[in-house]
């Protein structure tokens, strides 16, 4: 089984229920032994309502963790990092799963396609899309070899470009830019 995972509080903006409904998609289309799982980690207002839609749909391959300590152990027992959010700026959880090679599958909003290259590290969708999504996810069943490889690149990527030198050189230039400096 293909392993997911999505770090984040189970809140309307982050749209868990999209990732589920793609999950929902894929187990009407793949046999059983392919159903990819997913661990949600994390908690919040809509958590009763997302574990008895897992209920009613027979969504067995979720496990809700709720909020957790290790999940930096989590994410390195993951194939798939997932984000299904509405709104995003640059999220930490995506950096640390792309800096453990973990290949991303992700919102197309805010901040994220400046960490995350559709086709590259992982896959961009547009947001409240359960087909796309449940696309995305298939991509990887279907081609194994793309989650090491993008997971590989994640890494290149972030120590790259999202290392604490180039952040700090990046803040300094634009403080310089502000002061006229730049």
């Amino acid at each position: 089984h293909i392993r997911l995972a999505i770090v984040a509080r189970i809140t309307p903006v982050k749209d868990h229920l999209t990732l589920l409904k793609a999950l929902v998609i894929l187990q009407r289309e793949l046999s059983e032994q392919d159903i990819p799982q997913l661990a949600i980690v994390g908690d919040g207002e809509q958590r009763v309502a997302l574990e008895s839609y897992c209920q009613t749909n027979q969504l067995n391959s979720v496990r809700f963790l709720g909020a957790r300590d290790d999940v930096a152990q989590i994410i390195a027992e993951t194939d798939i990092f997932v984000l299904s959010s509405l709104a995003e700026g640059i999220p930490m959880t995506i950096l640390e799963a792309m800096s453990g090679k973990t290949a991303v599958v992700s919102t197309n909003v805010g901040g994220i396609p400046e960490v995350v290259t559709d086709g590259v590290e992982g896959f961009l969708v547009d947001k409240s899309n359960p087909e796309a999504l449940a696309k995305a996810i298939r991509t990887y069943i279907n081609k194994p070899r793309l989650i090491t490889e993008h997971g590989e690149q994640a890494r290149e990527r972030i120590v790259n470009h999202f290392n604490e030198k180039n952040m700090v050189q990046a803040y300094l230039h634009e403080y310089n830019v502000l002061l006229g400096k730049g």
